[in-house]
């Protein structure tokens, strides 16, 4: 094993376990309904997923490329992030029992984000597929794909373009 695998290996894992901490951190915000509390664990997610990405190198499926690049467009307007989802929930009407209250983050249109300033249309059309999707299912699958990426490097094997 040459220096240079150990230290990736060693930057996949630190990677993955941050990555499984801020996914933890969203699962209690979520929970606790502590909208105040989604921004940090969902921008840490985020830059955690592109450090993993960037750490695997290339090639990758196409879904992951596809979810990945829609990713790192939300990840490159995190100052934006409060545009970057909506948070719906509440109760509905007519009343059904037992009474359940729902509380979901998806993405939001990229109409309704500020216009980049550099032109990014290929992560902007990736992104348009997430729109309307739970923010918290998006990170986690992205989190499996990676970790089948790894395990596939790891066994010496990469994806097929």
């Amino acid at each position: 094993m040459t220096a240079n695998s150990m230290s990736q290996q060693s930057d996949l894992r630190r990677g993955f376990s941050a990555l499984a901490e801020a996914l933890f951190q969203l699962d209690h915000a979520m929970e606790s309904r502590a909208r105040d509390d989604l921004f940090k664990p969902i921008g840490d997610a985020l830059g955690w997923i592109l450090f993993i990405d960037d750490a695997l190198g290339k090639p990758r499926q196409a879904e992951d490329s596809h979810l990945v690049d829609g990713l790192r467009y939300a990840r490159n307007h995190l100052h934006n992030l409060v545009a970057c989802h909506e948070i719906g929930g509440g109760f509905s009407f007519p009343l059904r029992f037992p009474l359940t209250s729902s509380f979901n983050v998806t993405w939001q249109s990229p109409n309704n984000l500020p216009a980049p300033s550099k032109p990014q249309p290929k992560q902007e059309r990736e992104y348009g597929n997430l729109v309307g999707q739970p923010v918290t299912e998006t990170l986690r699958k992205a989190e499996q794909l990676l970790l089948q990426q790894a395990a596939l490097q790891h066994q010496g094997q990469h994806y097929q373009p």
